[in-house]
This record gives structure tokens, sequence and C-alpha cells, in this order.
């Protein structure tokens, strides 16, 4: 008779060694021949056990026979309980029936029996059982899918309410014997929902789980692999792909804007390829980059937040906008985006990771039949908030109130004070809202997206394309659309061998795009009603009327300006599992970019009457940057009796290149050909440049988890670049973070029920920051700033003196953070503080000029520190038959200084920062109002030497956020779905009289203005922020202008909360679709930038520079069909 119980499954990935010695070892070293183990094998014994571990079986046999059994590091789980009983059995008989039919083969070496895995686990034959088993015993077979029927493999599977059960194998499948009959089969898997299924006598199941809405079980990608929140000792942030679909933007970084804490993302304006600024937890750097690192599918990507070479509406900003390199990205094809912005998390990144990492994940193929999905929307975007201006009649009364102040009499000599050819020249009746003309049309977007995807268990593939046209708001009616066209390919296919050993991945993706608009500014928005313009009856710009000249509003439009770029991306992984618990992993990847501008000044943009006005001119740029990455990996995973250890270690290998050369062509005579270098008939060298980057790196990595109780990361990185000189090329990297999962103890599981989840978690690490340039350490030499030539050649002046002796900015990142699940993890929260200190700061020094170099570079003992609280909480507010209400929220409070700047006061840097403030500091003059008495600006003087200049600079606000984040809410019932997303933001930003009188457009100069003058000085004794109308820049000899420009009289303290997205989508119910034999139909509506709730006294809080084009509010409706 003989009962076996298997209390576990084999396929817990163990390490164990098995020394099982039978009692009195042989004196005699000598190894027993092959007739000797036979003997051993054959031997027949009697073998009771009732409910021990394998490992006291396995002893028993040692005892009788002299065998010994060795298992693989990760194959045998010797602490699972058996029940047998036997007799006169050999011991191959016992071993076939006890481990054999469990997919496990041995050898025999000596007297050594080792075990290895042959194959998956298999069911013992049910005559097998009744012949050897007395008593009742039954076998549960089955297999673990997810909803769309692809295999789990590795899903945990065990009785309910014991410890008894195993894992599944890599077809999804489990098996195992039990004593009882009628049980539950409690079923778990990372991301997935877990699952009871009822189980009778000798039965073959079917389990599938559903994903999990619970984000602390979501797979995150980290540096290097993958977690979950639940065990992630970092701070990382997710962004998944049906956030990043459900917006209607073009560039993904747009997507970002208020999803994570500790992320700031602004747009520099609203035209098309507009770039992003984004920020990760502070501004580390006192003068160097502080862009995160970017990596796409392993692949690093340009840091820099601009690309272009030449200048166009879209670096007319306060913060200088640009081009962004992301234009050429697909968001459709985007998996999810992971933000890394703790030492924990980012420091295995060494240098490179300092400003933070974002991580973006390209769509895969998956198993299953292939599918055509096809994504349809059109759409039209509006600038919000315009008919802000002045009307015509008002303006007129500003104009005439402003001479009256300043005591003039308005008249129609030009150059005469009193000047005045809107109330005197041109035609009274005329009227015209130059705002709503040149930026108040619509923008028509289209964007079609295809991708074809399926697979097998073994090979995997998919393939998309996308084409995007989306016009300008600006003049259609005269031929200004300004199209932006673009069009992306993406490809991947992954292998994965039958035995699982051979792994392998590539994606490669390519994207191209042709970005038109126009090098000027929207200075023309402001110009009087009654301007003349902008065409005469023949179709050409008009310039004057009676004799009275004015720059035409829209002649900036005709600047032609147009940027084409190309961008090549490919990513490869191959991968091979050297034993079960030891990977081999090789990653590479390329990247490509590639752009040509061309800028132009046709002579129809040019006064007639000007000395330039017969010929044209254009400018030219080229850019070409090149990256390659190798990055060779082994990776080490096991599960001890004291926890899980996973080892990481691996090398990096990085080159780079940039080029790029501008040309000036001049002499056009025909605009029809400023696109052509070769028409100019005076061609010229303005910029080139080429430099060449190489980074090297060993890193590595050990995670332990204990029982999912406490978790331990200890990461280190190496790092060598060639952007410091001999001897400080190489520094040393690394980072601690710990976790607790309190909420895993028992006296929390006992004592508090509401907790569901709780985590501690900590982290300190130290990273570099090389984002310095190329070549600075050397002497460097410039012909840029040098006017003229010498003997027919360019000249050459020294810029900065060789210093091979300084070398990486270092940071100092400290973090703590508390995670809460609460009411079955309805309640989600986190609250984080974090420290960034920051020294060891690379700053250009000014020489003095005897000694032939404007600067050095050098390491200074400047200090910058970030801190900051962050808070984020996801809820399930309700959920109630077929409808629910989730929510989610967060929000960050940072704060930055520069602690130390030793003697900055003898630097003439020190107009521009102050120790003990932000590095965004405004020192400006300080004004004290408008005066009651001339109704004029008043600063304050604060050396009182009677005079107002740079000495009576102060320390009056600074321009980082005091808070920032964002609010979300997602209803559903059935199949309709409503996103709402919502921003805020606290901050000093510039107001509309920061434009204004930058450009010499003081209220009552010849410019329209926003009402808000209205609310003007106009008497002795009234109180009020607008000062007195004047028809003039110069007061008493002196510049109104600039001294208001320069003061804080031109900032206000703004807060805003902008419903940013709103998606409605309606899902056909499942089985009608199946009826129509379609796997997928949805249809949609979304916005973008809908409202904004703000005291801001323009168009756009987000984008403050008048003068720049805002952000776009964009309502699309679209289609989505899967076949």
């Amino acid at each position: 008779m003989k009962h076996i119980l298997a209390a576990k499954g084999a396929g817990y990935l163990v390490l164990c060694l098995l020394f099982l010695l039978r009692a009195g070892i042989p004196t005699s070293a000598q190894t027993p021949g092959p007739s000797d183990v036979n003997k051993m094998l054959n031997k027949r014994m009697d073998l009771q056990a009732s409910n021990k571990s394998l490992k006291v079986i396995l002893k028993l046999i040692t005892s009788s026979t002299g065998l010994r059994f060795v298992a693989s590091a990760n194959q045998l789980d010797v602490t699972a309980h058996y029940s047998i009983s036997v007799k006169d059995y050999s011991v191959t008989q016992i071993l076939t029936e006890l481990l054999g039919r469990q997919g496990f083969t041995w050898t025999v070496t000596g007297n050594q029996v080792v075990f290895s895995r042959s194959g998956p686990l298999v069911p013992l034959a049910p005559n097998a059982i009744a012949k050897m088993i007395s008593g009742k015993t039954n076998v549960i077979t089955g297999i673990v899918m997810d909803e769309k029927e692809m295999v789990l493999p590795g899903a945990t599977v065990r009785i309910s309410g014991t410890s008894l059960g195993g894992t599944t194998d890599e077809t999804g499948r489990f098996s195992f014997i039990t004593g009882q009959e009628d049980l539950v089969l409690y079923t778990t898997y990372t991301g997935y929902k877990p699952s009871e299924t009822a189980v009778n006598a000798v039965d073959s199941i079917r389990i599938k789980l559903v994903l999990a809405n619970n984000i602390l079980d979501e797979t995150v990608v980290m540096a290097y692999g993958l977690t979950t929140r639940r065990t992630n000792t970092g701070s990382i942030g997710k962004v998944s792909s049906g956030e990043i679909s459900r917006q209607p933007v073009a560039n993904i970084l747009g997507v970002l804007e208020g999803r994570i804490p500790g992320l700031a993302v602004t747009p520099s304006s609203g035209v098309n390829g507009t770039s992003f600024s984004v920020q990760i937890r502070g501004r580390n750097s006192f003068a160097n980059g502080s862009d995160p690192l970017y990596i796409i599918d392993g692949v690093p990507y340009i840091s820099s937040k601009t690309i272009n070479l030449l200048g166009s509406i879209a670096v007319q900003n306060f913060d200088a906008g640009g081009i962004s390199p992301f234009n050429n990205l697909n968001k459709e094809d985007i998996e999810s985006i992971e933000i890394l912005k703790d030492a924990d998390a980012t420091a295995i990144y060494g240098s490179r990771g300092a400003n933070g990492v974002m991580l973006i994940t390209t769509k895969r193929g998956k198993e299953g039949k292939t599918s055509l999905q096809l994504k349809l929307n059109k759409g039209m975007g509006k600038v919000p908030g315009l008919g802000n201006l002045l009307s015509k009649d008002q303006y007129m009364a500003m104009r005439k109130e402003a001479f009256a102040n300043d005591g003039l009499t308005a008249n129609n000599q030009e150059g005469n004070a009193g000047y005045a050819p809107d109330l005197l020249i041109w035609d009274q009746a005329r009227n015209r809202d130059w705002q709503k003309f040149i930026i108040g049309g619509t923008a028509n977007i289209t964007n079609l997206n295809l991708a074809l995807s399926g697979g097998s268990k073994v090979f995997q593939y998919r393939l998309s394309g996308s084409f995007l046209n989306s016009t300008s708001v600006f003049p259609k009616d005269m031929n200004m659309d300004m199209p932006y066209l673009r069009g992306t390919g993406d490809a991947s296919v992954t292998y994965l061998s039958r035995n699982k050993k051979l792994s392998f991945d590539f994606s490669g993706k390519y994207g191209k795009d042709k970005n038109q608009m126009f090098d000027g500014t929207l200075l023309g928005t402001m110009a009087p009603p009654n301007a003349p313009g902008p065409k005469d009856a023949n179709g050409k710009l008009v310039w004057a009327e009676n004799g009275a000249e004015y720059s035409n509003p829209i002649a900036d439009l005709y600047r032609k300006y147009t940027i084409k770029t190309g961008n090549l991306l490919g990513s490869m992984k191959l991968g091979y599992r050297i034993v079960d618990s030891l990977n081999f992993l090789l990653s590479a990847g390329v990247n490509r970019y590639r752009d040509s501008e061309n800028s132009q000044f046709p002579i129809i943009a040019r006064n007639p009457d000007s000395d330039s006005a017969s010929f044209g001119g254009a400018t030219f740029g080229t850019q070409e940057i090149k990256s390659c990455i190798v990055e060779p990996q082994l990776d080490y995973t096991n599960t001890f009796k004291f926890g899980k250890i996973n080892a990481l270690i691996g090398t990096t290998w990085q080159y780079s290149s940039n080029t790029n050369i501008v040309l000036d062509g001049r002499g056009y005579t025909d605009d029809n050909k400023l696109d052509d270098l070769s028409a100019a008939t005076a061609i010229s060298m303005t910029g080139k440049y080429a430099s060449k980057y190489k980074y090297a790196a060993l890193f590595g990595r050990i995670i332990y988890n204990y029982k999912d109780r406490y978790i331990l990361n200890l990461s280190a990185r190496r790092d060598g670049s060639s952007r410091f000189g001999p001897g400080k090329r190489w520094s040393n990297f690394g980072s601690v973070g710990g976790a607790w999962l309190f909420s895993n103890e028992g006296f929390v599981k006992d004592n508090l029920e509401f907790l569901n989840y709780g985590k501690l978690r900590g982290s300190y690490g130290i990273s570099g920051n090389d984002q310095i340039g190329d070549y600075r350490y050397l002497d460097t030499w410039s012909s840029n700033n040098f006017p003229g030539t010498y003997q027919n050649n360019l000249p050459m002046i020294p810029e900065a003196l060789f210093n091979p002796n300084f070398s990486w900015e270092r940071s100092k990142k400290i973090e703590t953070a508390l995670e809460l699940g609460l009411w079955d993890n309805k309640l989600i929260t986190t609250l984080a503080y974090f420290s960034s200190t920051n020294d060891k700061q690379i700053i250009a020094f000014r020489l003095p000029s005897q000694t032939g170099f404007m600067n050095v570079i050098k390491n200074e003992g400047v200090i910058v520190k970030n801190t900051g609280w962050e808070f984020d909480m996801t809820a399930e507010v309700l959920k109630r038959y077929h409808f629910s209400w989730r929510m989610n929220a967060n929000i960050t409070f940072p704060k930055n200084t520069l602690v130390a700047f030793p003697d900055l006061d003898n630097y003439t840097i020190a107009l521009y920062y102050s120790v003990g403030y932000p590095l965004n500091v405004l020192k400006l003059y300080h004004s004290t109002g408008v005066d009651k008495t001339d109704g004029l600006y008043k600063f304050e003087e604060v050396n009182k030497d009677g005079k107002l200049d740079y000495q009576d600079y102060r320390n009056v606000g600074n321009l980082d956020p005091r808070f920032y984040g964002g609010i979300g809410n997602t209803f559903q019932y059935k199949g309709l779905r409503l996103d709402v997303f919502m921003t805020l933001r606290k901050q000093t930003i510039p107001n509309y009289f920061y434009a204004a009188f930058f450009n010499l457009m003081s209220p009552g100069t010849l410019a329209n203005q926003s009402r808000w003058v209205l609310d003007r000085w106009q008497h002795p004794g009234d109180e009020t922020q607008v000062q007195r109308y004047v028809s003039n820049n110069v007061i008493n000899g002196q510049s109104q202008s600039y001294q208001i420009w320069y003061s804080n009289a031109v900032y206000e303290n703004n807060f805003f909360l902008k419903v940013k997205n709103i998606s409605l989508s309606y899902s056909l119910d499942p089985k009608l679709i199946k009826k129509m034999k379609l796997s997928g139909l949805r249809c949609y509506l979304q916005g973008q930038n809908l409202f904004t709730l703000t005291n801001y006294k323009g168009l756009d809080p987000e984008t403050p520079y008048y003068f720049s084009l805002p952000t776009l509010r964009i309502v699309t409706v679209g289609l989505e069909l899967v076949l």
C-alpha cells in the first residue's frame, strides 16, 4: 500500500543542495562501480512516511541504500511534505512514482543521484494511482490563462486555506495530487485579480484570470527590469497607454502634464511641434543641463529640450521655446511611460540619471490571432480667450487721453512729439480686430493610425503606421495654413524558443515630418484697429496710408520657416537562459536624427522704402545626431529559505556624434527661390559644429526580498565620460533603497483590518551630471563673434582656457515615503519627502581680458538644493452594478535653493542670483505701485543715492512653482466612459505688461492694449495697479518702459485650474461586436485645454508671453475599429 500527498509543487524556483548521507560514512574513498550502483537502485525496501518533507524521505532512502541525492539549483523544493507507504518496492520504482511523473529525471554518477526537470508537470495516470495507492487520492490538473486565453506561466495555484499547491509551467499548466475531494483552488498572478475556483475529484480545469484594477500589482518598468508598485523600493510614476491614447495631442510629452507628482511639464507655445520644458524634482545644475535622461526601448534618446538651429515663432516665449525632438514619435505606439525620480530608481544610470529618467516602452505584438486596428479622428483647434482687446472707440479714447496727460496736441508731423497718424491720417471708419484676424482661425486636424499584430506562443509581431495633418490658426484666405505633416512607421518582432531558453526582441521605428510656420512674432496682433492694410487691391502688402508709414501687421507671416526632420530608432534584445536562474541579455540600439531648416525673409515682407527692399534672404541649417549603445547583462534570480534574490551586472558602451552647419544666402531677386541656396548671389557660413561623445560604464544591482515584507535594493555604477579631461573621466555612483511592507506583518493584519497595504520606503544615493557639452576642458576658439576677415581669412578668437581638472557635478539624493492602501485598497495614497543636494557645480568663470581668454571652466563650491513634498492618491469612489467612479489626484510642493556660492558678490552674476534664494529668483527693481499724485510707477531706491540703477535691484520673488498637480475622474457605465482630467499650478509668471513694455508698447502709445489697462490712473488720489496713459515710452528723459520691464510690476502671482482633457467614449457591447464579426468597435469625443479658471490677465497662463501663440483648445471625434 502506498499513499503520496504532494504538499507543494516542484515548480518553485528554490536553490537547494542536498547532502543526505547514510549513517556511518564509509572510510574508503573508492567510488562505487556500476554494478554497485545498480544494486543500490534495484534494492527493494519498505518506506513509510506520514506528512514528511521530501528531504526527510530522501534521507531515509540514503540510510538504506547509501545513495546520495543532489538537486540542481532551482529544480526541487525539498521542503514540500509527502505521505507515502510502500512495501517491497525498488528505489527506482519509488523515485519514478514519487517524482518522475512530475517531470523529473535523474542521472547517476558514482553514488550520487542528480535530479533535473525534463518537462512540464504531468498528472499521475488514474490506473497507476489505483495500483499504487491504498486509499483515495485525487489528481488535479489544469491550465491558467488570461481573458484573451493567453497562458500565464509562473502563476501560483494552491488549495484555499492551505499552503499546498504549485506554480504553472511555461505552457500555463499545473498538476498535483491531493487527498481532498471537494476543494477550492486559489490562483494568483502578478498584475491580475486573484481567483477562487471550485474543483471536484480528478478535474481538468481552465482558470481564467482578469487584469487587476489594483494599481499595486500592475507591472512597472524600472531600470533594467520590471517590478510592481507593491514591491518597488524606489519612486517611479507610470502613465499607461490608455491615458496616453485618450489625449488629442501630437507630442507624447504633452500627455504628461499634471499626471505624475514631481514631474513639471510645460509647453512653450501652441504652435505645431512646439517644445516642452520637462523637469523632474527641480533644477539641479546651476549653469548646465537639468534635462532628464530619455530612454526608448533601452536606447538613450535626445535629451535636449529643443532641436532647432534657427529661430521661428516657436521660440517666441518667455522661457525660450523651440521645436521638440519628440515630434517624430507616435503616441499610439507607446505602451507606457515610467518616470524614475529618486536615487534608488535612477542611480544605476549613474551620471546620466542625475536629473531623473523617463523610460518609454513601445508596444509589442501579443499571442493570438492576427488583428487589425484602425483609429481615425478628425478635429479642430482654436485659440481660447480672444476678444480681450480694446474696441476701436476705447482705443481712440486711450490715445487722446495719453496726449492730454502728456500735455501734447496730436499732430500729423512725423518725428514731432504728438505725432498721431491713427487719429489724424488713417481711415477713421476702419475697424479691424488684428488679433482675431491673425490668430483667430481654425486649425484642422486629421490623424490616422493602423496597427497589425498577432502571433503564436513562440513568435509575435506588430506593424503600425500613422499619418497626421494639422494646419494652423493663421489666416487661411492668405494661403497661410502652415500645415504640419507627419508620418511614422513601427515594426517589432518577439521570439521565445519552445524550451524558453532563447529570446529575441527587435523594434524599429521611423518618423518623418514637415513643419511649416514663420520666423517672427505676433506683435501685429496689437496693431491699432484702424491701422492700414493688410493688402491693397493688387494683393500687395500695405506699408503706408496717406503718406503715414506703419509696419504691416502680417508681414512677419510671410517670413516662411520650414523644418523637415527624420528620425530612425532601432533596438534589439537577445537573451539566453543559461540555467533556470541565470540569464544573459545583450541589449543594443541605434538612433539617427536628421533635420533641415529653411528660414526666409522675402522681398514681399520688406518695407519698399527700406534699403534692403530689393533683395530677399534665406538661412539654411542642417543637423545630424547619431548614437549607438551596447549593454551586455547577466541577471540572476533565485529563491531561498531566507528570501528571494535578484542580482544584475552589466556594462555600457555608448557613442554619439553631433554635426550641424548654418549658411546664409543673400541677394535673392525671386521670392520663389528662397528655398534654393544656389540661387543666392552671396553665401556665408554663420555656424558650424561637430562633436563626438563617448561613454562607458560598469553597473550592478542586488535586490533582496524577504517574504514580501523586507526589501533591500543596492545599486552601483562606475561611469566614464569623454567630456572630462584625463584623470577625471571616471567616477563612482550608487544608491541604497529599502522598503518595509508592514501590512504583511501579523500584528497589523490582526489589529488593522481596514489597512490592506502599507509600506515605508526610503533611499539614499549619489549620481553625477555630465550635461556640460563636449570638449569644454580644452582650449576653445571661435570665429562666430569676430566681425570681418583678415587677408580673406576668418580669424579665430580664444574663448575658454584649458582646464583638465574639473570633474563631474554630483547629486546626493534622499527620499522617504509612506504608502497606504485602505478599505480593500479602494483608497491608495503615497506621501513622499525628497531632498537633492547638488555640489561640485561646473561653471564658466570670466577671466581678465589680459589673459586672452574669455572664461575658464571649473568646479566651484556652488551648492544647489531641491526639496519638496509629493502626495498622490487613487480612489474607487463608487462601484455599484454597472456604474463605477474612480478618482486620482496628485500635488507637489517643490523648493529650490542656492545654498552656497563662494564670493558671489565679486562676480557680475551677483546681479541675477542670491544665496538662500531659488535659482529662478527675480532680482529687479521693486515697484511700490502707481504714485497717487502723478499716476506713474514708482520704484524703491535701495541704496538711496538718488538714481535708479542695477544697484537698486532686490529679490522680489521667483519663477518656481509654489505647487503643481493634477486631478482626474473616470466615470463608467457599461460601455460608456467619461474621463475628466484637470491640471493646477500656482506660480509667479509674466503678466501682460511684460510683453508690452519689452516691446515699447506702453498703454497710450501707438498700439492696441488689453482691456486690463482700462483700470488705469486718471486723477490724483486714484489707487490702481495701472499707470496713466502715456503717448511716449520716454518720460522725463528716462525710458519708462525699461524701468517697468526690469521690475516686479510686469509679474504676477497666478493660480490656474485647467480642464486639460475630457474624453467621452462608447464601446459597443461585446455580444453585438461578435455578431458583426469584429473584435472591437469604439467611438470617442476628446477635448484638450477646454477651460481655464484663473485670474491671469492674458490669453494663457501656461504660455504667459503675450506675443507667443497660446496652447490651442482642441476638440476631436474619432472611431476605433478592430478586425
